[in-house]
């Protein structure tokens, strides 16, 4: 009976590029070579080939996935989760090396504005790559312009924002009020004999200067009590120059009367 010189055979995993084997046993004698699955030679492998594990990637299929503004893509592919590594094919022959298609780049709209009620203003604005629609707050700067009596006090809000690096505006404009006019230091010059005077009035909200800021009218001695100026009436109520006026003129009148009779 033959006695086998065994050697042992550890196990050897495969790897994407190398082959591996299985545990086994074979006898060393020249006129033997028999393998066997155990050390004491009782069950042997008929097929020498059998022991071999052979190379292999472990293929996975990716399906392509478009970029968009907001990630990375990929093209199709097979991916060797032993190797780690990217094949064109179902084998693993043809290796890739990029697979990742890049992360498109926004095209984003001139912004909608939206304006509240209380002056604050939001923009929003579409991109036209991958269709997102984002709002965000705009910056507010708020300028002023003085009132005077003959022109508004308004306030302009200006919004701003920036979107992919551009810079957009869009303006609101609050209408206020004009001042009210105190009109003071009547000038009067009458005309002799017609009981009508030129009345000159500055105003002292606007400081008198230009023609919108000084009254000069005409008046009745009747009706010396209420005129209608530049900027609004004037009467004997708001106006004591007026009222004086009127009295002074009115006793002069009596007196040329009496002169005369």
């Amino acid at each position: 009976v033959h006695k086998h010189t065994m050697r042992h055979v550890p196990y050897k995993a495969k790897s994407c590029t190398e082959d591996g084997n299985i545990e086994y046993w074979y006898c060393t004698d020249t006129n033997c070579g028999k393998f066997f699955a155990d050390a004491n030679g009782s069950e042997e492998i008929a097929d020498h080939v059998s022991v071999v594990i052979p190379a292999k990637h472990e293929l996975t299929y990716v399906a392509a996935v478009a970029a968009t503004c907001k990630s990375d893509g990929n093209i199709a592919h097979w991916h060797c989760s032993a190797c780690q590594n990217n094949y064109n094919d179902n084998k693993g022959q043809n290796k890739l090396d990029n697979v990742v298609e890049a992360q498109l780049s926004h095209n984003y709209s001139e912004p909608d504005f939206s304006w509240t009620q209380n002056n604050t203003c939001t923009a929003t604005y579409t991109c036209s790559v991958g269709g997102e629609v984002e709002t965000v707050n705009c910056t507010i700067v708020p300028s002023e312009t003085n009132a005077t009596c003959t022109q508004t006090g308004d306030t302009v809000y200006t919004a701003t924002v920036v979107v992919a690096g551009e810079t957009y505006t869009d303006t609101k404009t609050v209408t206020g009020e004009t001042l009210k006019p105190n009109y003071t230091g009547a000038t009067f010059t009458w005309i002799e004999r017609i009981p009508t005077a030129t009345i000159y009035l500055t105003c002292t909200e606007c400081g008198g200067a230009g023609d919108g800021h000084r009254i000069v009218a005409t008046a009745m001695l009747e009706k010396i009590d209420s005129f209608v100026g530049d900027c609004q009436t004037i009467n004997t109520a708001t106006s004591p120059d007026l009222a004086t006026e009127r009295q002074r003129r009115l006793s002069r009148q009596e007196r040329s009367t009496t002169s005369i009779r």
